[in-house]
C-alpha cells in the first residue's frame, strides 16, 4: 500500500498523486484553487480538501466513513508509478511525457456527471466548460452548507430535467442544449446501470447511441466515468502529439500505437495529453 491514513487524513506520495497535474489533465471540471497548494474538489454532492506538499499529497475526508469513497475516487488501490514504469520501459517516447510529470491519476467520477460534463466539453475550452457546469450546479443543484464552506452539488437527472431548452441555452450551452435535454431522457437508472455492468462489452456503442455523443466523448466517458483504462480519447492535442512524437496520422497507424499501450492506454493518454498541453511550442 502506497498511501497512509491517520487522523482523518490520507497521505499519498507525490509520485503517485500530484494534485495540480491531475486536476489539470482534462478529466475533471469541478474544483477550486484556494491558493497555489490547496484545492477543494467536488464530486456529485460531496467535496474534499486537497493540499500539495513537496513530496506528498494530503486528502482530507470529511468524516471517517468517507475514507473508502475517496480511496476509490482517487483509485488508490493500484500504483500508477509501477504501471507507467512498465510502459516506459518499452517506449522511450512515452518516457519523455512521463518523467517530470509524475502523479497523474484517473479519477473514479460519478457517471451521470461525467456524461453531462463531456457532452458540454465538445468544441469547447476548459474555462468555458467549467463556467457552464458551475451555472448548472448553482441553478439546478442542491445547496449544501457547513462550518467550512457552502457549495452546490451537481444536479441530478431529475433536477436537470426541469431546465427548458431555452434555460440551457441561456446557461451558455448553445447547440449542446438539445444534447443535454435528450440525455436527461436517456440516462435512466436502468441505462446507467447497464453502462456500469462489468459484463457489458458494448458500453462504448451504447454511449454512441446517445444524441450528441461521438467517438471522442464516448471514449472520455468510458475512461473517466466507467474507468475502462484501455480507453484512449483522441482530440486535437492527442493527434498533434501522436504526429510529432510517433510520426502517425492515419487511423490504422494511430490504432497500432494505442494498441502498444495495452490495457493501460488511458493512463498513457493522460500523460501524452498533459505533456502536449504544457509544451505547446513543440506541437504547433
Amino acid at each position: 500500500m502506497f498511501y497512509n491514513y491517520k487522523d482523518n487524513v490520507l497521505s499519498v506520495s507525490r509520485l503517485e498523486l500530484d494534485i495540480k497535474r491531475t486536476l489539470e489533465s482534462g478529466q475533471i471540471f469541478r474544483y477550486d484553487a484556494l491558493d497555489s497548494s490547496r484545492y477543494v474538489l467536488y464530486s456529485k454532492d460531496s467535496y474534499v480538501l486537497l493540499e500539495q506538499h513537496e513530496n506528498e499529497s494530503l486528502i482530507y475526508p470529511i468524516v471517517d466513513k468517507d475514507l473508502d469513497f475517496w480511496v476509490h475516487y482517487f483509485d488508490l488501490d493500484i500504483s500508477y508509478d509501477d504501471i507507467m514504469h512498465g510502459l516506459i520501459e518499452k517506449d522511450e517516447k512515452l518516457r519523455t511525457a512521463y518523467v517530470g510529470n509524475e502523479g497523474i491519476r484517473i479519477l473514479n467520477q460519478d457517471l451521470f456527471e461525467i456524461i453531462i460534463s463531456f457532452i458540454i466539453s465538445q468544441n469547447n475550452n476548459i474555462p468555458r466548460i467549467r463556467k457552464i457546469i458551475d451555472t448548472l450546479c448553482t441553478t439546478y443543484g442542491t445547496e449544501f452548507r457547513n462550518e467550512t464552506l457552502s457549495y452546490f452539488g451537481f444536479p441530478s437527472r431529475e433536477q436537470l430535467s426541469k431546465a427548458t431548452l431555452e434555460d440551457l441555452k441561456k446557461a451558455g450551452l448553445g447547440y449542446r442544449a438539445e444534447y443535454i435535454r435528450e440525455s436527461c431522457k436517456t440516462l435512466t437508472e436502468d441505462f446507467l446501470s447497464g453502462l456500469k455492468n462489468p459484463n457489458n462489452d458494448s458500453s462504448y456503442d451504447d454511449l454512441l447511441s446517445m444524441y450528441g455523443v461521438g467517438p471522442k466523448v464516448a471514449n472520455c466517458i468510458t475512461l473517466f466515468g466507467l474507468h475502462k483504462l484501455d480507453s484512449f480519447p483522441i482530440d486535437t492535442w492527442i493527434k498533434k502529439v501522436l504526429h510529432v512524437m510517433y510520426g502517425v496520422d492515419n487511423n490504422r497507424d494511430i490504432s497500432e500505437v494505442v494498441s502498444s499501450f495495452g490495457k493501460y492506454a488511458g493512463i498513457a493518454q493522460q500523460y501524452l495529453f498533459y505533456y502536449a498541453r504544457n509544451n505547446q511550442e513543440l506541437f504547433r
